[in-house]
């Protein structure tokens, strides 16, 4: 019997202070390189983060009002899930609850590989990397599937265009992107999975930057932690474990797991 491959861990190193807190100008990253299976998770306005806030103060308050006012109903929302007892649950979109990016972790995508910081998702529909972080022409592994894949019967009954690509929309809190659902070789860490299965997102006008997170919906990669497992079950034995360390020093990690 094959021994499964060392677990899946995400690892909490980065600047931890309060996960929001704006990193100044002279802030450096000191979280330690991706090694095994182990993945550094980033808070997303650390230092080791490309993504940056508003310069504009009031606006970057709003940033993190938004994203923080969500916790209290993600944590609502999933243990009503468990128990038997009753709980409030907030009556608003499970997509308006969960599509916010906290963490980023470093990733990379095609061959040759192209670095990326991918959004680290739980809840979401779908992996996707849009085109204005990955470019599919640069790599000579990229597939974009055609509409006769089984994988496409999966997303929609009927595509939207020709039958040259599996194409369809990608619905994003209030947005709608033109997606294509596509395979290429990914790595976190030391750890590569071939033809893993995601969407190649067409660009958003009103979001062009890529280092910047829009009011709604992409550009910023998004990983589906569960999709991952999903395709990966040889790899990592369906297992999924993480940590998050409540306060520490500036250079402290932290990590945790579990046996399948």
């Amino acid at each position: 019997m094959v021994r499964p491959h060392p677990l899946l861990f995400l690892l909490l190193a980065a600047a931890l202070l309060p996960v929001f807190r704006r990193a100044s100008a002279g802030s450096r990253c000191d979280a330690p390189r991706d090694r095994g299976s182990t993945l550094s998770l980033l808070p997303v306005f650390s230092p080791c983060s490309t993504v940056q806030p508003s310069p504009n103060p009031s606006s970057f308050l709003d940033t993190l009002n938004a994203l923080s006012s969500r916790d209290a109903s993600r944590f609502s929302f999933l243990t009503s899930a468990v128990g038997n007892r009753r709980h409030s649950v907030p009556v608003a979109s499970g997509r308006s609850i969960f599509q916010s990016s906290t963490y980023v972790a470093r990733a990379s995508l095609g061959t040759p590989s192209q670095p990326l910081l991918v959004s680290i998702d739980i809840s979401s529909d779908a992996s996707w990397f849009p085109s204005s972080a990955f470019s599919p022409t640069n790599s000579s592994t990229f597939v974009a599937l055609p509409c006769t894949s089984p994988l496409c019967s999966q997303v929609l009954a009927t595509p939207i265009s020709s039958c040259t690509s599996c194409a369809f929309n990608l619905t994003y809190a209030s947005s709608s992107l033109s997606a294509t659902l596509s395979q290429d070789s990914l790595s976190l860490a030391t750890d590569s999975i071939n033809s893993f299965t995601f969407a190649t997102v067409a660009t958003s006008p009103a979001s062009p930057n890529p280092n910047s997170i829009p009011s709604a919906g992409p550009p910023r990669p998004r990983l589906r932690i569960t999709l991952l497992l999903s395709q990966t079950k040889p790899l990592y034995a369906s297992t999924f474990s993480y940590c998050f360390p409540p306060s520490a020093p500036q250079n402290f990690s932290g990590a945790s797991g579990s046996d399948p």
